[in-house]
Order: C-alpha cells, then sequence, then structure tokens
C-alpha cells in the first residue's frame, strides 16, 4: 500500500479507539449521574408531597389525658404519681422510683420499698397507698424538675356522671399513678395507672389505656388494676301481703367486699343490722332465734326461686354458726343485728352471705297503704384513711295486710239492715263468719279463716255495730266468703253467702291501689267493687243490689235498692215476725169462737 494511504488508515484506525473509550466514558458518566440523582430525585418528590415531619423531644411539661372508667358518681379520685421520668438535654432517658428522692428539696428522703420501677408488685402497692405513705408524697415534686405535686384529681366526664357509672378524667405526665377512690357506696382498692412515651428518648408522644375500676387484678408493662366491689344489700320476702299472725319468710342477701392490703385488718367493719315494725321474730323448736346464716359454696350452692326478680331463697348454701371467728348475733323480738369478725372478712372477699329468717305479723292496726316494714342496713369500711365504717346502703320490704270498715279509707263496705216501720235501719249484734272455701253446690262454707287472734276455736268472726257496720281486719290479699252464723235476738238468720275479693297493685315495694269486690256468691251480678288508692278517697261506683224485704214491693214490681259506692246496705233484713202473728191469729180465732157462740144461741132461742 501506498505509505500515505497507510498512514491515513492508521489514523482513522486510532480515531475509532478513541471514539470508542469516549463513548464508554459518557456512558459510564451518565450510569454515574443517575444513581446519584435518584436520591435527590425521590427527596425533593418527598418534600413536595408530603409536609415534614417535626420531632419534639420529651420534657417534664409533657402530659396526656388519663381516663379511669366504670366509678359511680359522687367519689373523690385522687392520683399519686410513684414512679417518673428522667430527663436530659437530648430527651427522655428513663423511668425512676419517687422513692430516690428528696421531700422539698430536703434532707428527708421517701422510700416507697420499689425495687423496680417498670415491675412493681401487689404488695408494693399496696404498702404505698397507706396514709402515712401518702402524706409524704403530698410534699413531692413530680417530676424532678416540675412545680406540680402530688395529688392530681380527676374530674368526672359531664356526659356520663353523676347519673350513675361513668369515666373520670385527668392530664397525667409520664410515669406510674397511684390511683385511690374514695366517699363511694362501692369499695374500689388501689388502682396503678401507667402513662408512657410510645415511641422513643426522642418524642414525646404518649399513652394511657383507659384503666376499668371494675376489672381484675392485671400486671402488665403498662398498667396495673385493682378491682372494686359493688357493696349492696337485697331483702325479699315469699309474700306481698300476708294475714294477721302469718308467716314471712325473709331473705337477706349481700356480698363481702374485696380489701386489700392497704386496709387495716383489725378495722374492717361489716355490720348487717334489721329491723322490725308490726311483726316479731320467731324462735325454733329449741326456743333459739330462729335466724339462717349461710354461704355460697361449691357444695351446696345457694339457689332462689326467681333470680331475675325476686331473690327469694329457695335452698342450699353452708351454714355459718356465730362464733369468735366469725360473727356475733345479737337478737330480739323486733330485730337482729350480725357484726362480722375483721379477720374473717379480709379473708372472705367476694363471698355471698344470705341471712334467711321468719316473722309473723302482729299488728293489728297496720293496715292498708300502711304496710308491715323491714328495714336493712349494712355498714362497712370503705375507706382505708377511716377507722369506722363509713359507708352505708339498706333495703327496705313492705307486706301489707287489708280491712274492711276498719279505717276512714274502706268504711260504709258492708252495713246490716233492718226494716222498721217501712225504713231501712242499721241492725246491731248480727254475727258474721269469715270462711276460705264455699261449695257451690251445697251453699255451704267449709274453712273457717283463722288468725292469731282469731284461733281456729272460735274461728274469725265479726258483729254489726250500733252502725250496721262489719269490721273485719288483717287479710291478705284473696277471695274469702262471708256468712251470718248468729242472728240477733227476734230475728232470723240469712242463708246468703257473700264472696269478698281483695286484689292490689304492687310495684316494687310500693302499693299503687287495692280493690275490694264483694257479691252475693250463687249470684255475682249482684256486686259492689271499690278500688282504693293511698291517701286518696274512694271512687265513686254505683251498684245495684237486689234483696227481699218483708211486706216491702216497689211500685215497678221489683225488689232493689240503688248503693252508692260500695255501701252494701243490702244484706236482706233477718227480721222475725215475732209474737204480733200470733196475737193477731189469737184474736181473729177468739172474735170467730165469739160469733160462733152468739149464732148457736139464737137458733136455740128461736126454737
Amino acid at each position: 500500500m501506498h505509505p500515505e494511504k497507510q498512514k491515513q488508515a492508521a489514523y482513522w484506525n486510532l480515531e475509532k479507539k478513541g471514539m470508542k473509550t469516549m463513548k464508554k466514558f459518557f456512558a459510564m458518566f451518565m450510569a454515574l449521574a443517575m444513581i446519584m440523582g435518584m436520591p435527590a430525585a425521590a427527596f425533593a418528590e418527598e418534600v413536595e408531597g408530603a409536609p415534614s415531619i417535626t420531632v419534639t423531644k420529651p420534657t417534664a411539661e409533657d402530659t396526656t389525658e388519663a381516663q379511669i372508667q366504670n366509678v359511680e358518681a359522687g367519689v373523690t379520685i385522687e392520683a399519686y404519681r410513684i414512679v417518673e421520668p428522667v430527663y436530659n438535654d437530648s430527651g427522655f432517658v428513663k423511668y425512676q422510683a419517687v422513692s430516690e428522692r428528696k421531700i422539698d428539696n430536703s434532707e428527708v428522703t421517701i422510700d416507697l420499698g420499689i425495687t423496680d420501677p417498670l415491675n412493681i408488685t401487689y404488695k408494693q402497692a399496696m404498702a404505698i397507698a397507706k396514709s402515712e405513705n401518702l402524706e409524704k408524697l403530698e410534699a413531692v415534686k413530680t417530676p424532678t424538675d416540675s412545680s406540680e405535686k402530688n395529688p392530681f384529681t380527676f374530674t368526672p366526664n359531664d356526659s356520663q356522671v353523676p347519673n350513675g357509672l361513668g369515666t373520670y378524667k385527668v392530664r397525667l405526665g409520664a410515669g406510674y399513678w397511684l390511683v385511690l377512690v374514695k366517699g363511694g357506696k362501692e369499695v374500689y382498692n388501689p388502682m396503678l395507672l401507667g402513662v408512657y412515651y410510645s415511641v422513643g428518648g426522642n418524642d414525646n408522644t404518649m399513652v394511657q389505656n383507659p384503666v376499668d375500676a371494675n376489672s381484675d387484678w392485671a400486671l402488665t408493662s403498662d398498667k396495673v388494676v385493682a378491682k372494686s366491689s359493688e357493696v349492696k344489700i337485697e331483702k325479699t320476702a315469699n309474700v306481698e301481703t300476708q294475714n294477721l299472725g302469718g308467716a314471712v319468710k325473709y331473705t337477706v342477701k349481700t356480698t363481702v367486699p374485696y380489701y386489700s392490703d392497704e386496709y387495716d385488718t383489725n378495722k374492717l367493719v361489716f355490720k348487717i343490722t334489721d329491723t322490725l315494725t308490726g311483726l316479731e321474730l320467731k324462735k325454733n323448736s329449741e326456743q333459739n332465734w330462729d335466724i339462717q346464716v349461710l354461704k355460697d359454696s361449691n357444695v351446696t350452692p345457694i339457689k332462689y326461686e326467681d333470680v331475675d326478680t325476686k331473690l327469694k331463697y329457695e335452698s342450699g348454701g353452708e351454714s355459718i354458726e356465730a362464733n369468735e371467728g366469725t360473727f356475733t348475733l345479737d337478737a330480739t323480738q323486733n330485730g337482729y343485728t350480725i357484726n362480722f369478725v375483721p379477720t374473717w372478712i379480709k379473708a372472705n372477699g367476694g363471698l355471698e352471705i344470705v341471712i334467711v329468717y321468719t316473722a309473723e305479723l302482729t299488728e293489728e292496726a297496720i293496715v292498708n297503704q300502711n304496710p308491715h316494714t323491714n328495714e336493712v342496713v349494712l355498714n362497712y369500711t370503705n375507706d382505708p384513711a377511716e377507722e369506722d365504717a363509713s359507708g352505708e346502703t339498706k333495703d327496705k320490704e313492705k307486706v301489707y295486710t287489708f280491712d274492711i270498715d276498719g279505717a276512714a279509707t274502706t268504711t260504709d263496705l258492708i252495713t246490716k239492715t233492718k226494716k222498721e216501720n217501712g225504713q231501712e235501719k242499721p241492725l246491731q249484734n248480727a254475727e258474721f263468719t269469715l270462711y276460705t272455701d264455699w261449695d257451690s253446690e251445697t251453699n255451704e262454707c267449709t274453712t273457717q279463716y283463722t288468725n292469731s287472734t282469731h284461733t281456729s276455736e272460735k274461728g274469725y268472726t265479726a258483729k254489726s255495730d250500733a252502725n250496721g257496720k262489719l269490721h273485719i281486719t288483717g287479710l291478705a290479699a284473696g277471695t274469702y266468703y262471708l256468712k251470718e252464723t248468729k242472728a240477733p235476738d227476734g230475728f232470723t238468720l240469712n242463708d246468703t253467702v257473700y264472696k269478698i275479693v281483695i286484689e292490689t297493685d304492687i310495684e316494687g315495694e310500693e302499693l299503687k291501689s287495692w280493690t275490694i269486690t264483694i257479691s252475693e256468691a250463687k249470684n255475682p251480678s249482684v256486686s259492689a267493687t271499690n278500688t282504693f288508692t293511698p291517701n286518696a278517697a274512694t271512687s265513686n261506683a254505683t251498684v245495684t243490689v237486689k234483696h227481699k224485704a218483708e211486706n216491702d214491693q216497689m211500685a215497678d214490681g221489683t225488689d232493689s235498692t240503688n248503693i252508692q259506692n260500695t255501701q252494701i246496705s243490702t244484706l236482706p233484713s233477718t227480721g222475725g215476725m215475732g209474737t204480733t202473728i200470733f196475737t193477731i191469729g189469737g184474736c181473729i180465732i177468739m172474735i170467730a169462737a165469739a160469733g160462733l157462740f152468739f149464732a148457736s144461741r139464737r137458733k136455740t132461742s128461736a126454737k
């Protein structure tokens, strides 16, 4: 090849190699630029599409809303910080026990016995709740660089309290807080509430799980909860109405509260006092007061007739005898007191107790809207700082009995009358007997009604007074039969049987109304009904009671009398004819005999 061409070919080969090298270098440069540019693009996109994150470091002024749920109205809830956060210039460092702190910057220190601030035991929490430790805690600033002092007081949520169980709230800082509830009917054991940072030492986001005051003890990383005990007492009777002298079986039910170690065992009080009005306690065959104290047991669980409405005792339960280790019993005819021993109270938290006894209605004057009452009061300890029984709850049971013509509200229900000179007038001393059974076929009354005053020897009899009224009292709701069994001198018996029905409307323990209907047993259409309400006049019912009175016939040919209200003035007159008819008959016979005598003499003279 020509030298010049060889030189030119070599130049072009060198140029091609240089271009290839440049291309490789440029490709590498572009790849590196893309790699370096990706984070920038991503960062630019993040800044452009979302707000920047602001991190606030934790400080001693951080707080969040803390809540205690299911607490009754009207109580005082206080929180004492016993574990506090420690901070440095960068933020939160750790938690430490307040027990490591000095009191008011003095040389005096507080020792709460907390060995591990993140794992507080039940005993440690209970020991801290003692009153002497609380006094020391009130002088401790929380935390070290804060101006706040114990205790912190919760306030109720207006939407839930004070009409029932509700939620209480307060703003608290980080740490463990001992929460005490005071002044309620329930017994609230101390609660340990945890407020903590949820992210880390460089963020002040805080968390507090609401504490349920009714939950059982639960030891976790963020809270410890103690159960509250609802203290109440329920009293029921096996009947709502009863006859005078009749027996009523009462059931008193309650549950022993849970008491924690903060309560002084020697000062616990759990006392039941039952007072009877118009009733008397009965004794058993051994002449001891017939009062049984029973506790629920797995072997013989307590059973009730109707758990949903009335807790009427049916059977079961393990008997608890009065002794120095259980309770003392002080009883009279009109009530009793059972005082449980403090150590027994502490050892039997949550135990169901039932007291069963029988009482007899004794007061004849307590009738209609005035019930035989029976009030039971439970006194108990509900504040560890108090040495006496500052808690009290009670329940009242009422049993009703009724009368006829025995009080102002039930007068003029039955009137006994006689016919005199063509007028209805009261008839005195007509004796009537009260029965509980009647045979419609024979019209005979079979079973006499009896009570403590009117025994089986003489039954229940009532005589009409000067106004013709029959006074019958001490009756339970039910059906009775009334019949005249002895007429006053000079009168004959009336064999009409009268049916008496007493019905009640009782809601809870309160008598809303009662109705008394009196009718002829064989002729129910002849009746008088009146409904009474407490402290109100009777209704104005108008009834017609048919009867037949001697020598008395209405112009329209019917025998009837209109009666206002429930006055039955038509128990038929039982007046007899007396001797008048015989006198008139004798005179007629004598006149006839005289007439025959004179007629006979005239015939003789004529002859």
